[in-house]
């Protein structure tokens, strides 16, 4: 490649370099915006699994309590 060329490439490289983090700064509220949204949203999954998680444990050791009093194996 000549020096013109790698001139240009790197011009044009520069450019769209300063572009990207002028709409970086632009967008910096919404981007935050967005991720705290993730964030609150996936926080709030696993809130979700974890409840129905100890919902499930409790049903079944209250199902297996149940059980072994039918069965007198416990009095």
């Amino acid at each position: 490649m000549n020096k013109t060329a790698t001139a240009i490439i790197s011009a044009v490289s520069a450019a769209a370099t300063v572009m990207v983090a002028q709409n970086l700064m632009t967008n910096k509220g919404k981007i935050k915006r967005t991720v705290k949204s993730a964030v609150d949203k996936g926080t709030d999954y696993v809130s979700q699994a974890l409840d129905k998680g100890s919902d499930y444990i409790s049903s079944a050791t209250s199902n297996a309590s149940d059980y072994l009093k039918q069965t007198n194996v416990f009095k």
